[in-house]
């Protein structure tokens, strides 16, 4: 199912459906997920099939692999995509 986070991993996240990373969200390692909402800051590889969206509060340290991408002025991305 769905999963939101408000605070910090250490490690890989791996979901069929929707993961949701609050604004207090830290998360050192690869996110793999059909869908994505990110307000927090990620270090790792993002690898989302559908839809992610980087909110304004965002920071991604890391590669993308996605099928659609929607970034929010003041969104913060350092990687390829």
């Amino acid at each position: 199912g769905n999963i939101r986070i408000e605070g910090k991993i250490i490690g890989n996240i791996k979901s069929k459906s929707k993961i949701a990373l609050g604004n207090s969200s830290h998360i050192e390692g690869n996110i793999i997920a059909q869908n994505a909402d990110i307000e927090g800051q990620v270090r790792g590889r993002l690898e989302i099939s559908e839809l992610l969206v980087l909110k304004s509060t965002s920071v991604i340290n890391g590669d993308i692999l996605t099928g659609k991408l929607v970034v929010e002025p003041g969104a913060v991305f350092n990687g390829t995509c």
